[in-house]
C-alpha cells in the first residue's frame, strides 16, 4: 500500500506595509482639532492605493482630506509566497 504524500502547505500571505506619503492636512478653519477617519483601502500588486472610501465619516472636511492624503500613498502590496496580490 502506497502512502499519500504529505499535505501541501498553503504559501505565507504577507500583508501589505506602509513606504511612504504625506499626512491629509487640516482643513481650513480645523486647524487645531483633530479626526479619526476610518477607511477602506484597497492597495494594488504594485502598492498603489488603487480605491479608497470612508467607513466612519467624521465631516468638518476631515473626509475629504483623509481620502486626498491617502490616494497618493503608496506600499509594498501584500504577498502570497512570493507573488505579490
Amino acid at each position: 500500500q502506497e502512502e499519500a504524500p504529505p499535505p501541501q502547505a498553503a504559501p505565507v500571505v504577507t500583508p501589505p506595509r506602509f513606504l511612504e506619503g504625506e499626512r491629509p492636512a487640516h482643513p481650513a478653519g480645523h486647524e487645531t482639532e483633530e479626526a479619526e477617519v476610518l477607511l477602506e483601502i484597497t492597495i494594488g500588486a504594485d502598492g498603489a492605493v488603487r480605491d479608497v472610501r470612508v467607513v466612519t465619516p467624521v465631516g468638518n472636511g476631515f473626509d475629504e482630506a483623509a481620502l486626498e492624503a491617502v490616494r497618493g500613498w503608496r506600499f509594498e502590496p501584500a504577498r502570497r509566497g512570493d507573488v505579490p496580490m
